[in-house]
């Protein structure tokens, strides 16, 4: 480092009674850290034990993502089996309902047993209502799972009661 100094009493700094008019310095510096030996290998080893934890969560998220979309979609595919047997459930309870009205109109029935089986052609029909709703939720689970809408590359028709 350097340096030069002119001081004095008039604008050209010429003349000083006190002091001298022209001062310079040169100096050289020197900077040695002791007791820093393996800072920068175990700033390195820290840095890479960071990246090798972030590369373990990420995996980790991975799996839980993939686990949550097998698990929506196998739901979905119960649901929708669901959906089939209550259907089916629904048509035999139809059936019931019209052999018995049949049977009443013959007077081989009585009233009571019309009622019955009008009674379990309505629990049919809410079981059957109560499958949808658990096939569109399973869906919108789906949906959630995966990020994005799936209903149309999943768009097997529902039977309809």
């Amino acid at each position: 480092m350097g340096q030069y100094r002119q001081q004095g009493d008039d604008p050209m700094a010429t003349e000083n009674d006190y002091d001298n008019a022209h001062n310079a310095l040169v100096g050289v510096q020197a900077q040695w850290t002791f007791f820093e030996w393996g800072k920068t290998r175990a700033e390195e080893s820290r840095i890479r034990h960071q990246i090798r934890a972030m590369d373990e969560k990420i995996e980790a998220v991975r799996q839980s993502i993939q686990l949550e979309v097998k698990d929506a979609y196998t739901r979905l595919q119960v649901a929708r089996e669901n959906i089939r047997t209550a259907n089916a459930a629904l048509d035999q309870a139809r059936e019931n309902l019209r052999i018995v009205n049949t049977r009443y109109a013959q007077q081989m029935a009585t009233s009571t047993d019309v009622l019955d089986a009008n009674t379990k052609q309505t629990q049919a029909q809410a079981n059957y209502y109560g499958a949808v709703y658990g096939c569109h939720s399973a869906l919108a689970e789906l949906e959630r799972a995966v990020g994005q809408p799936v209903a149309d590359r999943l768009s097997e028709s529902t039977p309809t009661p």
